[in-house]
This record gives structure tokens, C-alpha cells and sequence, in this order.
């Protein structure tokens, strides 16, 4: 009989909290419901910045193959360069900018400033986003 005690206190304090088992927790509600300190917030600032210099130039290959394989080949592969440079900079500046700031406090709502690289993403995602309309 003891044991039932404590289960029946937590189901009473889980209905109590407005648990919602149907909806995907949020990275802010599980921020708040773990009460993570900033410094994990820092680290993943920092391992982000330290990825995009390292990969940035993944950009360039990805280009490539993303504007070759709709077009014909010399079109494709003049601006699968210039558009894969031009991201692959971009990526690996900031870089460096998160890299070097990390330490520096979050804003309150801080997103990462580019989204993760295409190469990240899980194939039946990239189906979605490259299936033709």
C-alpha cells in the first residue's frame, strides 16, 4: 500500500500541470522544465560556429549537385560554384563569428543565424523540399 501513495501524487501533480502527451514538447519548454543553464546554450553556440568553419566548404559540392542536376551541365556547374562559394563563405564566416563570440551572453529568444546545412538533413525531408511541383 505505500507504494501506490507516491504514484498517485505524481499522476495528481502530472494532471495538475497540464501535461499534454499529443504535442511535442518545444526547445523553450524543455528549457524551463529542466531549467538548463546558459552554458549549454554557449557550448552549442560554440560546437555550431566550430561546424561551420570546419564543413563550410561542403557548401560548394552540394551546390554543385543541387543546380547540375536540373539544368544542363555547363549552366549547372557555373552557378552550382558561384552559389556554393558564395554560401560556403557565408557559412564559415559565421562561423568565425560564433566561434568567437560564444562566451558573450544569449539575447533572450537567440536563434542560430543560418539554418544547418542541407547535407544535415534527413533524406525524406530533402525529398519533400526537392520534389517538383
Amino acid at each position: 500500500m505505500p507504494m501506490r501513495k507516491p504514484a498517485i501524487w505524481a499522476l495528481a501533480l502530472l494532471c495538475l500541470t497540464g501535461f499534454d502527451s499529443t504535442q511535442p514538447a518545444t526547445p523553450d519548454q524543455i528549457d524551463a522544465a529542466f531549467q538548463r543553464p546558459p552554458v549549454s546554450s554557449r557550448v552549442e553556440k560554440l560546437s555550431r560556429g566550430a561546424g561551420n568553419v570546419v564543413l563550410g566548404w561542403l557548401e560548394l559540392p552540394t551546390a554543385l549537385q543541387r543546380e547540375w542536376s536540373p539544368r544542363d551541365p555547363a549552366t549547372g556547374i557555373v552557378r552550382g560554384i558561384v552559389l556554393g562559394l558564395a554560401k560556403g563563405v557565408a557559412r564559415m564566416g559565421v562561423g568565425v563569428y560564433e566561434t568567437v563570440t560564444f562566451w558573450l551572453p544569449l539575447p533572450r529568444g537567440f536563434r542560430p543565424i543560418l539554418p544547418p546545412p542541407g547535407y544535415f538533413r534527413k533524406a525524406s525531408a530533402r525529398a519533400t523540399v526537392n520534389a517538383p511541383a
